[in-house]
């Protein structure tokens, strides 16, 4: 039988694990909220689970968007030197 104290440590390390996914939770939805306008919704986490990935699908094409702008923009400037 587990002592009280082996008790108490599990009770702390769930507590520690479930306060660490809460406040996950906490910044995703705020995020959340903030991008839809819907402050008094709270959603369920399948709508933020698929929210946060097609923000990151978003993020990415945004990268590479803008990292083709500074490669052409590179480019240009090399080309413009090289004939200067």
């Amino acid at each position: 039988m587990d002592s009280i104290e082996e008790i108490r440590a599990e009770r702390d390390e769930l507590q520690q694990v479930f306060d660490l996914q809460w406040e996950a939770d906490q910044r995703a939805i705020k995020l959340w909220r903030e991008a839809t306008g819907q402050d008094m919704v709270w959603p369920d986490k399948s709508k933020l689970t698929g929210w946060l990935l097609a923000e990151i699908d978003r993020l990415k094409a945004e990268n590479e968007r803008l990292t083709k702008n500074i490669e052409a923009y590179l480019k240009g400037e090399q080309q413009d030197q090289s004939h200067g």
